[in-house]
Protein backbone atom coordinates (compact mmCIF):
# COMPACT_ATOMS: atom_id res chain seq x y z
CA UNK A 1 0.00 0.00 0.00
CA UNK A 2 1.16 3.35 -0.88
CA UNK A 3 -0.25 6.75 0.44
CA UNK A 4 0.52 9.40 -1.20
CA UNK A 5 0.64 13.58 0.23
CA UNK A 6 1.39 15.70 -2.35
CA UNK A 7 4.86 15.95 -2.40
CA UNK A 8 5.78 12.32 0.06
CA UNK A 9 4.56 9.24 0.07
CA UNK A 10 4.71 6.59 2.54
CA UNK A 11 5.10 2.98 1.20
CA UNK A 12 4.78 0.11 3.11
CA UNK A 13 7.15 -3.32 2.50
CA UNK A 14 4.96 -5.05 -0.06
CA UNK A 15 4.89 -1.36 -2.12
CA UNK A 16 8.65 -1.16 -1.99
CA UNK A 17 9.06 -4.84 -2.70
CA UNK A 18 6.37 -4.84 -6.13
CA UNK A 19 8.53 -1.38 -6.42
CA UNK A 20 11.70 -3.19 -6.77
CA UNK A 21 13.57 -0.91 -4.65
CA UNK A 22 15.92 -2.21 -2.45
CA UNK A 23 19.22 -0.89 -0.61
CA UNK A 24 20.67 -0.76 -3.97
CA UNK A 25 18.47 1.20 -5.62
CA UNK A 26 19.58 4.55 -6.54
CA UNK A 27 17.58 7.67 -5.81
CA UNK A 28 15.81 8.99 -8.92
CA UNK A 29 16.19 12.07 -10.28
CA UNK A 30 14.23 14.92 -8.75
CA UNK A 31 13.43 12.57 -5.55
CA UNK A 32 14.61 10.54 -2.32
CA UNK A 33 14.06 6.90 -1.46
CA UNK A 34 14.90 7.93 2.38
CA UNK A 35 16.68 5.48 4.52
CA UNK A 36 17.24 4.33 7.97
CA UNK A 37 20.87 4.19 9.74
CA UNK A 38 21.73 0.70 7.40
CA UNK A 39 20.94 2.16 4.18
CA UNK A 40 17.42 0.34 4.11
CA UNK A 41 14.54 2.16 2.60
CA UNK A 42 12.11 3.59 5.09
CA UNK A 43 8.99 3.68 3.02
CA UNK A 44 8.89 7.39 2.96
CA UNK A 45 9.03 8.52 -0.77
CA UNK A 46 9.71 12.33 -1.87
CA UNK A 47 8.90 14.19 -5.10
CA UNK A 48 10.08 11.87 -8.16
CA UNK A 49 10.76 8.94 -6.20
CA UNK A 50 6.58 8.72 -5.52
CA UNK A 51 6.49 7.44 -9.18
CA UNK A 52 8.69 4.31 -8.51
CA UNK A 53 6.04 2.72 -6.51
CA UNK A 54 2.91 4.29 -7.75
CA UNK A 55 1.77 3.14 -10.89
CA UNK A 56 2.43 -0.67 -9.91
CA UNK A 57 -0.21 -0.07 -6.86
CA UNK A 58 -3.80 -0.57 -8.17
CA UNK A 59 -6.14 2.40 -7.62
CA UNK A 60 -8.64 1.93 -4.94
CA UNK A 61 -12.36 1.63 -5.32
CA UNK A 62 -14.66 4.28 -5.28
CA UNK A 63 -16.45 1.75 -1.99
CA UNK A 64 -12.42 1.25 -0.78
CA UNK A 65 -11.94 5.46 -0.61
CA UNK A 66 -15.24 5.82 0.65
CA UNK A 67 -14.36 3.25 3.36
CA UNK A 68 -11.48 4.84 3.89
CA UNK A 69 -12.41 8.37 4.24
CA UNK A 70 -15.39 7.71 6.88
CA UNK A 71 -12.22 5.53 8.95
CA UNK A 72 -9.92 9.03 8.86
CA UNK A 73 -13.26 11.00 9.91
CA UNK A 74 -13.81 8.80 12.73
CA UNK A 75 -10.13 8.86 13.83
CA UNK A 76 -10.36 12.62 13.33
CA UNK A 77 -13.06 13.24 15.37
CA UNK A 78 -12.31 11.00 18.00
CA UNK A 79 -8.88 13.16 18.45
CA UNK A 80 -10.59 16.79 18.46
CA UNK A 81 -9.63 17.41 14.52
CA UNK A 82 -12.77 19.02 13.12
CA UNK A 83 -11.66 20.23 9.88
CA UNK A 84 -8.85 19.28 6.94
CA UNK A 85 -8.02 20.50 3.92
CA UNK A 86 -7.20 17.99 0.77
CA UNK A 87 -5.58 19.19 -2.15
CA UNK A 88 -5.18 18.17 -5.38
CA UNK A 89 -8.57 15.72 -5.45
CA UNK A 90 -9.55 13.61 -8.28
CA UNK A 91 -13.49 13.54 -9.50
CA UNK A 92 -13.90 10.69 -7.80
CA UNK A 93 -12.31 11.51 -4.56
CA UNK A 94 -14.56 14.76 -4.58
CA UNK A 95 -17.78 12.40 -4.77
CA UNK A 96 -16.68 10.54 -2.31
CA UNK A 97 -16.47 13.16 -0.07
CA UNK A 98 -19.98 14.18 -0.85
CA UNK A 99 -21.16 10.35 -0.08
CA UNK A 100 -19.57 10.64 3.59
CA UNK A 101 -21.31 13.65 4.49
CA UNK A 102 -24.81 12.87 3.80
Amino acid sequence: MAQTVGHFAMANTKALELAGITRSTADPVGGKIHRDANGEATGVLEETAIDLVEHRIPRPTFEQTVAQLVKSQRIYNQSGITSTIDAALSEEEIRAYFVCVR
